[in-house]
């Protein structure tokens, strides 16, 4: 989330790009190996636990909004890497849920306290559509919208319904 916040302020000052590179980097070279992301690591040991549909959305989200201001490819195809993966495998029986794992905790569009990875999700997966115009990948983020109640406190959901339109 503060990798994309500093991308789109490199508009004010080049050396937030700088710094959303340098968190993205450290991401990718630390917190990602063999296809999987992790939480996060203690003493340089990555700890092992189920993914979480945060870490994908998040991430994902920086990746696109380098490739927005860069037109970095290997930023979109990361992206879209991350997105195709959380698809594989936070979505269950037509729901998304918050980590992989036997422990199914439903996600939701729940904005209150903190953005929604689901709804950060959904944004982003809209966004990629944008950019990559991949009919299968549009045509999943289409069901997934239309199947939602946009109700209000849904703005990541709301902006990502917009932006299809």
């Amino acid at each position: 989330m503060f990798a994309e916040a500093l991308y789109r302020a490199s508009n004010i000052d080049v050396a937030y790009k700088k710094r959303a590179d340098g968190i993205v980097s450290a991401l990718e070279n630390r917190l990602f190996e063999r296809g999987r992301l992790y939480h996060y690591m203690i003493d340089e040991k990555k700890v092992e636990q189920n993914e979480l549909l945060e870490d994908y959305s998040f991430f994902a989200g920086a990746l696109l909004e380098k490739y927005a201001k860069e037109s970095d490819i290997k930023s979109l195809q990361f992206g879209k890497y991350l997105l195709l993966h959380a698809r594989d495998t936070f979505f269950k029986k037509g729901r998304f849920f918050l980590q992989s794992g036997n422990f199914d905790v439903e996600a939701t569009l729940d904005d209150k306290y903190y953005t929604s990875a689901y709804g950060k999700y959904l944004l982003n997966l809209v966004r990629y559509c944008h950019f990559g115009k991949e009919e299968k990948i549009c045509t999943f983020a289409k069901d997934l919208l239309f199947r939602l109640n946009l109700g209000s406190g849904t703005p990541a959901a709301s902006r990502a319904f917009l932006l299809l339109e």
